[in-house]
């Protein structure tokens, strides 16, 4: 692999990959069909909404406590899109657990 592959992020291997099939089904599930374009699309706007509405920027730190989905997924790759640190936990965790990792 060249120097220019190993520099390139999930995103813009997501958006290149995008451009050739934007039309291709990408994430399937019993509710939600979610396209490489639909799906760059919600991700740019939850990097928004988390930018503009919670202030989140490069290297912040970010505690998801939620159960798998789609919506979860779209948070990860926002988070990682936006350069902030992305920290899952187990929706299961009691409030003292979850209270351990928030401090």
């Amino acid at each position: 692999m060249s120097t220019a592959q190993n520099n390139i992020t999930y995103h813009m291997g997501l958006d290149a990959s995008g451009s050739h099939a934007s039309q291709t089904a990408l994430i399937l599930s019993d509710s939600v069909r979610l396209n490489y374009e639909n799906l760059s699309k919600y991700v740019g706007s939850m990097v928004a909404l988390l930018h503009t509405t919670y202030g989140l920027s490069r290297g912040d730190r970010v505690l998801s406590r939620v159960e798998k989905s789609v919506d979860s997924l779209v948070l990860y790759l926002a988070i990682i899109r936006l350069g902030a640190i992305y920290v899952p936990l187990n929706p299961t965790y009691t409030m003292t657990e979850t209270i351990y990792f928030v401090e």
